[in-house]
């Protein structure tokens, strides 16, 4: 009898150890988010311009002159609003408000999908950069609309087949924009 108590207990313990590393484990994907498939690309303007698809029925097209289209792209969109003292997340802009049934006004929740597409044109630019503490440099490509709102991709992937992406709002939560080119 004793030697079964014995044998329960160390299952016990056994069960609860594997349980607790599975809980650490799982953690790990929100502490560290990793980003898309493939290796820090850098690519040159060239190399940018042209279509990118989202994978939704958004494009992004760059053109010569340093200039966009959008047409329901994705994106972690900044406002550039003259009043803050630097760019802050489109989610934290004032709500927008929309009319009901009954005409009165109601706030649209903060950093719902809408926010995160966006369809107009502007300028963008490219910088290839190594961060401090890295070795491999990255291309970071920014586009503007109407000097309102700003949105930043990385270029990732492989050399024969790039990507742009960016997180859509917080890295930890895993939601990425992916652009390939067309």
């Amino acid at each position: 009898m004793r030697y079964r108590r014995s044998g329960a207990r160390t299952t016990a313990r056994a069960l609860l150890g594997f349980g607790l590393i599975g809980v650490l484990l799982c953690g790990c994907g929100r502490l560290f988010p990793l980003p898309p498939p493939g290796t820090p690309q850098t690519l040159s303007g060239a190399e940018l311009m042209g279509t990118w698809t989202d994978g939704r029925g958004g494009s992004l097209t760059f053109s010569d002159g340093h200039l966009f289209v959008a047409d329901k792209i994705c994106g972690d969109y900044l406002s550039m609003a003259p009043d803050a003292a630097a760019p802050r997340p489109a989610a934290s802009r004032p709500a927008a408000t929309e009319s009901t049934a009954s005409g009165s006004t109601a706030p649209e929740p903060p950093g719902t999908a809408d926010e995160q597409i966006k369809t107009g044109y502007g300028p963008w630019e490219a910088d290839t950069s190594t961060a401090p503490g890295e070795r491999v440099a990255v291309t970071k490509v920014r586009i503007e609309f109407d000097g309102e709102l700003a949105a930043s991709y990385e270029a990732g992937g492989t050399r024969g087949a790039p990507r742009l992406w960016a997180y859509l709002g917080d890295p930890d939560d895993g939601d990425l924009c992916v652009l390939t080119k067309t």
